[in-house]
């Protein structure tokens, strides 16, 4: 008796987990048996960590990302003069730093070529070149990178935050270093040109545009309402051009999500500038990691797919 009791309570000690596969027709089961409370917590974390998101269901993360775009682009033009989540600007602003290189090499040609003409942009275009290619070099690696650990999944959402977190933490450290060397009168507010010439300051702009880069191709790939996390543009062009418009009080979920991640937006201008206001730059890009690691831990509790077993 006392044998077939104690089989009994092995027996209940087991437990089946079901698991399902997005991108296959079928499902498996797997038998777990724990041997320690500890290995159940370490499975319950990997079970959270591994399970899909409901994309509609991650509007509180998303329009944290939406507030650290302007709360970013805040720091950056107002300290640094340089757009480092809208690109559009940059792109512009690049691209007329070399026609007016082209211009003025065809006007006194230069002795070392054109090559060098344009090699030597002034320190404002660089920057902006330089946040440009920081951007897609973040949107490149970090979208691959995604595409493999499952785009959808709490693991890789919370991960990805939290390497922008990284990227700005560094960021805040790099223009920490660089105020420490510039004259008070200047540092607590913007950087001075000697500033802008050295090295950490194109580091600290690369880690600023990489981690709007890995937040803008995270978002998107989560495709939801608010997956265009970077420029506003688009959401402008829907938001104004719909139907319901005008019927301001008609409830229109498409619509007030669109009002809801302008009015994100706005506010992280407002508070990073008010903030760049008091702290200066490196303070205020490092209450923004604060922001970032809270915006990862959002994603945890955002519910998951549901998934119906036959």
């Amino acid at each position: 008796m006392p044998s077939s009791i104690s089989s009994l309570k092995k027996n209940a000690a087991e437990v089946i987990s079901y698991s399902a596969v997005e991108t296959g027709s079928s499902s498996s089961s797997m038998l777990n048996v724990p041997t320690s409370d500890g290995g159940s917590l370490c499975a319950r974390v990997k079970r959270c960590l591994d399970s899909e998101i409901d994309s509609q269901g991650a509007t509180t993360p998303l329009l944290g990302y939406l507030f650290m775009a302007g709360y970013i682009d805040a720091i950056s033009f107002s300290a640094i003069f340089v757009w480092c989540g809208f690109q559009t600007g940059n792109f512009a602003q690049v691209s007329l730093a070399v026609a007016r290189a082209i211009e003025g090499y065809y006007k006194t040609p230069h002795p070392t070529g054109l090559v060098n003409v344009l090699a030597e942009l002034p320190k404002q275009d660089r920057a902006s070149l330089c946040s440009l290619i920081a951007f897609l070099s973040g949107l490149a690696i970090f979208g691959r990178l995604g595409d493999r650990l499952g785009t959808h999944k709490k693991g890789w959402l919370v991960g990805g935050t939290l390497i922008q977190a990284l990227l700005t933490l560094v960021s805040a450290i790099t223009f920490y270093l660089l105020e420490s060397k510039a004259p008070l009168a200047l540092s607590f507010h913007f950087l001075n040109d000697f500033a802008r010439g050295s090295g950490l300051y194109f580091v600290g702009i690369a880690c600023l545009s990489a981690s709007l880069g890995v937040q803008g191709i995270m978002a998107r790939r989560l495709g939801s309402a608010f997956s265009t996390t970077i420029v506003l543009t688009a959401i402008f062009v829907e938001l104004v051009a719909d139907p319901t418009f005008f019927q301001v009080t008609r409830p229109v979920r498409s619509r007030d999500q669109k009002w809801l991640a302008v009015f994100a937006l706005f506010l992280g201008v407002v508070v990073g500038r008010l903030i760049l206001g008091q702290l200066g730059t490196a303070c205020t890009i490092g209450v923004g990691v604060l922001f970032r690691v809270a915006i990862a831990g959002s994603f945890l509790v955002v519910p998951g797919t549901h998934v119906h077993l036959p």
